[in-house]
């Protein structure tokens, strides 16, 4: 019974870090994106 349970329990933890990486991928592919803009616009005014 014990093994059932921990094995439910494992899947939901490695769901949850699943759903944590996607969102942490998300937000540093916005805001690096978003950097990279900023840079592209400066480097491109400079010229």
């Amino acid at each position: 019974m014990t093994k059932d349970s921990k094995k439910t329990e494992t899947a939901q933890e490695i769901l949850d870090g699943f759903k944590m990486k996607i969102m942490i991928a998300i937000t540093v592919i916005f805001f690096g994106s978003m950097v990279g803009a900023f840079i592209w616009l400066f480097i491109k005014s400079n010229l």
